[in-house]
């Protein structure tokens, strides 16, 4: 039995007359006679939603793919929770071609995020023309609460990300809330850090909050960027980055700022009162002050010292 009791376009033929169509009027125009200029009636390009289903099942997230004969459209400025801050469309015609590109060719990054700060996730709830793209280290374990909304059960699972700027609220509905705890593996490297890619703005008494839309993902500590491999468009540019802390320089003060010149694989890092407190639960000043850590200055904090040879992230 099917639940679609629409006929589609591709099925037209001549065999009948009672066709029952669902179609959108993409184009309208007016029929003109060129010999005598005169109005012969409206032209009309009806299309309906077979190209969805002659996708469907083809398109996989993750595959590359090549595509021809397309149409790109512009935003007329009313659309609404569009996923990236671009004001172009790509739209699939009848002419348009999807193949899946299984051969060599330059890299594309498995993943690429418009990223904005937590710090926007309040600056701008008022504004629903974008889903938000955020990062940042999970704060707390995430908690599932369970619900009755019109005798239906239902939950959600809240947990919030702190990016050491600010903090967001994050509020994750039914199934795909129920998938977050269960990627949350014991033996996840730590801080735990969490992309959410399209989540969409909720504000609800007062609180303001991610939630997710059909769109949205939740990414823990993915892959990074090889900071060697950073090109300039990087430079001045915050980055999170996953380290190895190789050595520490004892020959200068370790609370001064340094920039050394560096090898092919080593990368001096300048740890942040921000960073310190966050690694070791003390600020410069509190090492400074510690004269069991540090004596006369010359001694290099064994408070830091214990991070020599074990992996950490850090946000430069």
């Amino acid at each position: 039995m099917s639940f679609n009791k629409y006929d589609t376009v591709e099925d037209l033929n001549d065999s009948k007359h009672d066709w029952l169509l669902r179609v959108r009027a993409q184009a309208i125009w007016k029929g003109i006679t060129k010999e005598t200029n005169s109005f012969r009636g409206y032209n009309v390009i009806f299309v309906d939603d077979c190209l969805c289903a002659k996708y469907e099942g083809y398109l996989i997230e993750g595959q590359i793919y090549k595509l021809n004969d397309f149409v790109v459209k512009y935003y007329n400025g009313d659309e609404t929770t569009s996923y990236v801050r671009t004001n172009k469309h790509i739209y699939f015609t009848n002419e348009t071609t999807c193949i899946k590109d299984e051969g060599d060719g330059m890299k594309i990054e498995p993943r690429s995020f418009d990223l904005f700060c937590l710090e926007d996730v309040h600056n701008t709830k008022n504004d629903n023309r974008y889903l938000i793209n955020v990062v940042g280290v999970l704060d707390g374990t995430p908690t599932k609460i369970a619900y009755k909304k019109d005798d239906v059960e239902k939950s959600n699972v809240k947990f919030t990300l702190y990016d050491r700027r600010s903090y967001a609220n994050v509020t994750f509905f039914n199934e795909f809330g129920e998938a977050f705890p269960k990627a949350m593996k014991e033996d996840l490297e730590q801080p735990v850090v969490i992309i959410i890619a399209s989540a969409k703005i909720n504000d609800w008494n007062d609180e303001v909050s991610l939630t997710n839309y059909p769109t949205t993902r939740f990414y823990i500590n993915s892959s990074h960027h090889n900071i060697l491999k950073l090109t300039e468009d990087y430079i001045e540019k915050r980055v999170q980055c996953k380290v190895m802390v190789n050595t520490f320089d004892k020959k200068v003060k370790w609370y001064t700022n340094y920039c050394a010149k560096y090898n092919t694989d080593i990368v001096p890092i300048i740890w942040t009162d921000e960073e310190v407190i966050r690694l070791c639960g003390k600020t410069v000043y509190d090492l400074i002050a510690d004269d069991e850590e540090v004596e006369d200055g010359d001694k290099f904090p064994a408070a830091l010292q214990q991070f020599e040879k074990k992996k950490s992230t850090t946000l430069q």
